[in-house]
């Protein structure tokens, strides 16, 4: 006698399957959204250790420096599908750039296709950070998910003791 499945087997299977799915797809896209917010901490970090470079430079007898101020680079809003790197280089390399010449004098810019825009400013001027007061800001946002939300990662350091003391990352909205 052969015996396949019956109905009710087979519908019992369906709903284990969908009680999994429903289980583990949101959790799989969480976790995809904490792997692209990675992203601006590593990068917030690079850019600190570029002005920290910049800041000990000597320009003809002049220290404790910073580059220009750049505002989100690129400026195209950042969308839940995130730049690639081909279409935008050229706003963080070209010094014919708004923005370029700040990202080149920190030796900084994505190497890969990338989900947030970078702005960099500071309170210095064109004259020496002074102690005590001269402070920088990098920050990162993104939409990741499309829905006009941005995570926001901002990054400060502080003139203490002639260096650059960055401090803690802070976060708004990390996984939206």
């Amino acid at each position: 006698m052969k015996r396949g499945f019956t109905l009710i087997e087979l519908m019992i299977a369906v709903v284990i399957i969908g009680i999994l799915a429903s289980v583990a797809i949101p959790t799989f896209l969480k976790f995809v959204k904490r792997t692209k917010t990675s992203e601006a901490a590593i990068n917030l970090k690079a850019i600190f250790t570029g002005a920290s470079a910049y800041f000990q430079m000597d320009f003809e007898g002049t220290t404790h420096l910073l580059p220009a101020s750049a505002t989100y680079t690129p400026a195209a809003a950042p969308t839940a599908g995130g730049y690639v790197l081909g279409s935008v280089i050229e706003e963080f390399a070209d010094t014919s750039q708004p923005n370029g010449p700040t990202w080149t004098a920190l030796n900084w810019r994505p190497n890969r296709d990338f989900y947030f825009a970078y702005s960099f400013s500071h309170n210095c001027g064109t004259e020496a950070c002074v102690e005590g007061e001269g402070q920088y800001t990098a920050a990162a946002r993104a939409d990741l998910d499309g829905d006009n939300t941005y995570s926001s990662y901002t990054q400060q350091a502080n003139v203490i003791a002639g260096q650059l003391t960055v401090n803690n990352i802070a976060v708004e909205n990390a996984i939206e």
